[in-house]
């Protein structure tokens, strides 16, 4: 499998997901996801469309930071996002344990 890169992510597979499976939208948001290295950048996640955006709000409800290499990892289901928060590879703040599941049903295959 070949990687995707985080704009493809965010910009085109993820609203993909969320147009399939609704339920799984971010509730009580917004949640800023920092991506950092190449390829990385910043993307909003919303409550209501649009339901992803470019960039940074503020103040989001919670801030997500990973790695562009880790994203891709969780993404592609090679590394789980669960094992991914445990390790420190996803890294939140501030922590709240509904939002961060939330986050992580998104992220699976």
């Amino acid at each position: 499998m070949s990687a995707i890169a985080p704009k493809q992510i965010f910009e085109e597979a993820l609203p993909v997901r969320l147009a399939a499976r609704p339920e799984h939208r971010v509730r009580g948001g917004p949640v800023v996801i920092r991506v950092l290295g190449e390829g990385g950048g910043s993307w909003s996640l919303h409550e209501t469309e649009p339901l992803i955006t470019a960039g940074e709000v503020a103040p989001p409800r919670m801030r997500i930071t990973v790695t562009a290499q880790d994203l891709e990892a969780v993404w592609s289901g090679r590394l789980d996002a669960r094992a991914a928060v445990y390790s420190g590879k996803l890294q939140f703040e501030p922590w709240d344990l509904e939002l961060a599941l939330a986050v992580e049903r998104l992220f699976r295959p």
